[in-house]
């Protein structure tokens, strides 16, 4: 068992690792294609070619607009800086400013400079030659530097360290660490030199990213795959003293043996329930996506297209909910979330389509299971709404249900309806979904009617309601009760 686990923990991990390497050479291509448009803008050009100072004030407004316009496009932008062909500083904008008096690195071809730290964060420094044409030939006027923060190179190490004592970094061509995460051990400096003869227990990753030449570096000590093997070893002695107490007691306390017998099935079902919380829950952060969203609606607002940007932004918005945070969020989280998808459903569909939420002030902060709510909308809109020429509305509301303090929640459409029998089909849904002992793989991966009853069961027991009414080319309404806490 113990190897099974370890093997796979161990390939688990060096599929992270390798996911991780692809994040990491992704936002080195992003660097490079903002700062080969910097080196190629005639903005930058222009300021170096200027002859004076006060030439290069007069076109400090359009100097002034290109970094914005970079801000928006990567926040990791921190400066831009502006070198004469000598190397002297002639021109800088942004928040924090390092001077790298050595440029060896510009000689030997490369653009990237070591790490740079203030007090507060590091940064590193990528930087280009400036060209300009004359008589038919280039000739450099210069060079133009952009300064980034670390931020995206943080997120991915601190992916790479979610491993009990695991140690992760990313490493200059000097060993020094650009970012860090997790536990670190003197002993591990020689392994990001190269040398792992003495890590033969550990696992160790290191790859060396393209364009920077910077290492990616992914440390697990072997103790931590130890620690589930041990947990199967506690459970098995703990179940042979069991079957040999029940062996040794079965004849003389009939009764005090029920009473554990109806203890270990109560424990068994929370455990289930457990379990599936955590399947529900449980996937990889593809935070690559939700950067890539984010680089969209960049270029979007660098392009000058703000639809495409919000379109884009509330989509970014969307993902980023779904896929990160805790099982329980609060009904204003929840509302901000319907909203974003209105949002898009309001571009998709032309406006033909929309979506209003209504929520009571009073119960914006009462939590409740993320992704009950948006299944149900998505429901209206595709099987009601979408078939209708004219389109039509649904509307969420939550409220408190006056009499029993509960939370009441209703998402109604104007749509095409369901006849009775479809009405009926998805009544069994509702039931089957609430009150089958099965696992969730039956539903597969598409979150539908029947796993939000299921949550529904999960979080609140038999203490929830959900029902639906429908008339066909009228509509339907499907209304949800509960109660203000979810079970312990």
């Amino acid at each position: 068992m113990q190897n099974y686990y370890e093997k796979n923990e161990i390939d688990d991990s060096y599929s992270l690792f390798e996911q991780e390497i692809q994040a990491a050479i992704k936002t080195e291509k992003e660097v490079e294609d903002l700062l080969l448009l910097v080196t190629l803008n005639d903005t930058v050009s222009d300021y170096l070619e200027a002859e004076d100072l006060a030439t290069r004030m007069a076109q400090r407004n359009r100097v002034s607009q290109l970094f914005g316009s970079l801000t928006k496009t990567d926040s990791g932008v921190c400066a831009i800086v502006f070198y004469d062909e000598s190397g002297t500083l002639v021109g800088m904008l942004g928040e924090k400013f390092f001077q790298v008096e050595d440029k060896s690195f510009l000689i030997n071809g490369d653009t990237y400079s070591n790490v740079l730290a203030s007090n507060e964060d590091t940064y590193f420094h990528v930087e280009n030659r400036v060209f300009s044409k004359a008589k038919g030939s280039f000739y450099s006027i210069g060079s133009v530097a952009l300064l980034y923060n670390t931020h995206k190179l943080q997120e991915i190490v601190d992916v790479l360290s979610i491993r009990q004592d695991s140690f992760s970094a990313v490493v200059d061509k000097n060993g020094d660490f650009i970012v860090s995460s997790g536990i670190y051990k003197e002993e591990y400096a020689d392994a990001i030199k190269g040398n792992i003869d003495g890590f033969r227990d550990d696992v160790v990753y290191i790859d060396t990213l393209p364009n920077s030449g910077w290492k990616l570096v992914n440390i697990i000590p072997e103790s931590s795959f130890e620690v589930f093997p041990i947990e199967i070893r506690f459970v098995n002695q703990i179940t042979y003293f069991i079957v040999a107490a029940v062996v040794a007691l079965m004849f003389v306390v009939v009764f005090r043996q029920a009473l554990k017998g109806e203890r270990e099935v109560l424990e068994l079902e929370y455990e289930k329930k457990r379990t599936e919380m955590i399947a529900y829950k449980g996937q990889i952060n593809p935070h690559f996506m939700y950067n890539t969203l984010e680089s969209i609606r960049g270029m979007a607002l660098y392009k000058e297209e703000p639809e495409i940007a919000k379109l884009t932004g509330s989509l970014s918005k969307l993902f980023r909910y779904n896929v990160k945070g805790d099982e329980l969020v609060t009904i204003a989280e929840v509302a901000k979330n319907l909203r974003e998808y209105a949002r898009i459903i309001d571009y998709r569909f032309m406006g033909k389509i929309k979506i209003i939420v209504n929520v009571s002030e009073e119960i914006n902060d009462i939590l409740i299971p993320k992704m009950l709510i948006q299944p149900i909308l998505e429901n209206a809109v595709i099987h009601g709404l979408e078939s209708k020429v004219e389109g039509g509305t649904a509307v969420a509301d939550f409220s408190r249900n006056c009499s029993n303090n509960s939370i009441c929640i209703t998402i109604t459409d104007d749509g095409s309806g369901m006849n009775e029998e479809q009405l009926e089909a998805v009544k069994n849904i509702i039931h089957n979904g609430r009150y089958r002992q099965t696992g969730i793989h039956e539903a597969g991966t598409k979150i539908g009617i029947a796993n939000v009853c299921r949550r529904i069961t999960l979080f609140y027991g038999d203490r929830a309601t959900i029902s639906v009414t429908s008339a066909e080319g009228k509509g339907t309404c499907f209304s949800l009760l509960l109660p203000p806490d979810v079970e312990d």
